[in-house]
């Protein structure tokens, strides 16, 4: 903490002098006014954050979810798919479940919930396009408005927007078509 309130004030200054407050320049001045311990405490600072925002840059796509079951190689592609995906899954708002089942049928996702394939994810980056379509589901559900799935549905085609208004084949669902182009598009 004592070397953020020294550097606050060599930032200030640097700019007073029209200067960029560039990290060369306030460990040049920091360690004119303090001596090496200072110097020592300011590469510290910036080391950490040097790798502190790489991760943060990382968990911004992946929306808030609790995992349910799964290795952790398991849980991992879970992440990595949707960290790989330029879509912004934090857009959906609400928690999403993520249950990891083995010797499931197959994969599905209802409004809040997705439930994966143990034996599809031990497959590892084959498994990532699932993973996103099944999110895609929880952004059809939790982020689009009425309106918004009629305006895509006229785009999409299909029988009905999901399966539970009528009994239509899979690949004939809307809703199913939505969640594979946002999958395949991002």
């Amino acid at each position: 903490m004592r070397s953020l309130a020294l550097v606050q004030p060599v930032a200030r200054t640097l700019c007073r002098r029209g200067r960029p407050a560039d990290p060369i320049s306030m460990e040049r001045m920091v360690t004119a006014q303090c001596g090496r311990p200072r110097r020592a405490a300011l590469l510290i600072l910036t080391c950490a954050l040097f790798l502190i925002a790489p991760a943060v840059a990382c968990a911004r796509g992946v929306t808030s979810m609790d995992m349910v079951g799964g290795t952790r190689f398991e849980r991992a592609q879970v992440v990595a798919a949707l960290q790989v995906s330029h879509f912004d899954f934090g857009l959906v708002s609400g928690r999403v479940q993520v249950t990891i089942l083995r010797g499931i049928p197959s994969s599905y996702a209802e409004p809040g919930r997705i439930v994966l394939d143990a034996d599809l994810l031990d497959a590892g980056e084959f498994s990532w396009g699932v993973v996103q379509h099944e999110f895609g589901h929880q952004v059809d559900c939790l982020l689009l408005s009425n309106a918004d799935r009629a305006a895509l549905a006229d785009q999409l085609g299909g029988s009905a927007w999901s399966g539970d208004e009528t009994m239509v084949a899979h690949s004939s669902l809307t809703d199913e078509r939505f969640a594979s182009t946002l999958a395949w598009a991002y």
